[in-house]
């Protein structure tokens, strides 16, 4: 039998915000069973998931904005300054949709947070 994890243990180990987890549950982007109000997430799920964040293709959630501390481009995101982000963070092509813009601003600078991380 696989071990199950726990949501916020994955969270921690794909280094997303536990709110993700949640929601991608909600939405059957994965399976989790659900034990005593809590989801549990398989070994195969877990490594699903970490494919996902390896190719891009999750959209994180505004909390996790807030929470690498850019308020300010969230906020830029938010009132539709594309134009500005894209060139702060030197982007080849300015976001399309606030949602985007928080994907790319997400993407850069979690970047920047593990290049400056010492191994």
């Amino acid at each position: 039998m696989s071990r199950l994890y726990g949501f916020r243990e994955v969270a921690k180990l794909i280094g997303v915000h536990e709110v993700t987890i949640k929601n991608w549950i909600k939405k059957g982007i994965i399976k989790a069973e659900e034990i005593e109000d809590l989801y549990y997430i398989s070994e195969a799920e877990l490594a699903k998931l970490k494919a996902l964040v390896a190719q891009g293709k999750y959209e994180p959630h505004k909390r996790e904005l807030t929470r690498l501390g850019i308020p300010h481009y969230e906020k830029l995101c938010a009132n539709g300054q594309f134009d500005t982000v894209a060139r702060d963070l030197g982007l080849p092509a300015p976001p399309k949709n606030t949602r985007e813009c928080y994907s790319m601003v997400y993407q850069v600078l979690r970047k920047r947070m593990y290049k400056d991380t010492p191994k």
